[in-house]
């Protein structure tokens, strides 16, 4: 017996190989011999159906809000040679999760079907980029402005700052931050950042008072302090000035220096300017005659000779009489 084949399949002794879709027609002959007569050939036939491709397709990496679609999420697979058509194609989507689809056409579309195949693609929604330079130094009682919150952000949204326009911070290194809020929230989340402004010390000026008293007074020393700003005064500062002069109440008539030292001032946001003052001594009592008596001091040109009489006591251990010769253009006693 042999067998014949019509259609997509071939035959080698009783094993047949489909080779294609279509009809297959299989045909058994039997041949006569001296004996027999030839059998009348029977023959069998089928339908072999197109083969369905295989699409392999993994579900894709989540992207972000603003990336285009690539070969990264359309990168589906087949089993055999074919074109891949996809929806979408290109371009961007919203935030949210999106099915992609994807047609497959066989290259062999005789032996193969085509194919779909689809895949869900989370779009997360994007981080705004936002751009805060450091802002310049300032000096405390600045109320901050828009010279230092000026941060800006790669789509349209609104600025909170903290602290706020116009508030004035303290001395020092202090954090600026900022909340952006985007028009877009569908697709772009919130973002913070923040920045580090520093702020030198205001100036407050200790300046040593300016004094003038008559020849044997007891020196009082003060200073006045000026050069607050936001609102303050002095009850911002604590301790006293350290102040001296070369003065003291047996000081001859003339003008003496104040010096003036920080001492145990302190003031939170500010440093101390120092500025110095004068003691002035003045002469008292009126100017005495040639040959007469007097205490204290004078000025004034007179001729002739003088015998004032001062007691003078030091230490509480003696008494001492001091005469004075005339002198030409002014004494003192």
């Amino acid at each position: 017996m042999s067998f014949t084949t019509a259609g997509p399949a071939t035959i080698s002794g009783s094993i047949l190989t489909i080779t294609g879709a279509g009809q297959v027609t299989v045909t058994a002959n039997q041949a006569g011999d001296t004996t027999y007569a030839a059998a009348t050939p029977v023959s069998q036939s089928f339908t072999v159906a197109q083969a369905a491709s295989t699409l392999t397709w993994a579900t894709p990496a989540p992207i972000a809000y603003g990336t285009p679609l690539s070969a990264s999420q359309l990168n589906a697979t087949a089993s055999v040679p074919g074109t891949f058509t996809y929806s979408p194609a290109s371009g961007t989507l919203s935030a949210g999760a999106h099915t992609l689809s994807v047609t497959f056409t066989p290259a062999d579309t005789a032996n193969y079907t085509s194919t779909a195949a689809s895949v869900v693609l989370q779009v997360n929604r994007a981080t705004p980029t936002i751009t805060w330079a450091t802002p310049a130094t300032i000096t405390y009682g600045t109320p901050l402005s828009a010279s230092q919150l000026n941060a800006t952000a790669s789509v349209p949204g609104t600025f909170t700052y903290s602290p706020a326009t116009g508030i004035t911070v303290g001395a020092g290194a202090q954090t600026l931050s900022v909340a952006f809020t985007p028009t877009d929230t569908a697709n772009y989340t919130t973002a913070n950042a923040s920045v580090l402004e520093r702020v030198n010390p205001a100036v407050l000026t200790v300046t040593a008072d300016s004094l003038s008293a008559p020849f044997g007074t007891t020196l009082t020393l003060g200073a006045t302090i000026t050069g607050f700003v936001n609102g303050d005064n002095l009850s911002v500062v604590s301790g006293t000035p350290a102040l001296a002069t070369t003065a003291n109440a047996l000081s001859l008539p003339g003008v003496y220096p104040i010096s003036a030292g920080v001492g145990s001032l302190s003031a939170a946001n500010y440093i101390f300017s120092l500025v110095g003052g004068i003691y002035t001594v003045t002469f008292t009592g009126p100017a005495p005659s040639a040959g007469t008596q007097c205490n204290g001091a004078y000025s004034g040109n007179f001729t002739g000779n003088i015998t004032p009489s001062q007691t003078v006591t030091a230490g509480n251990n003696a008494t001492y009489t001091i005469n004075l010769q005339a002198l030409e253009g002014g004494a003192a006693m």
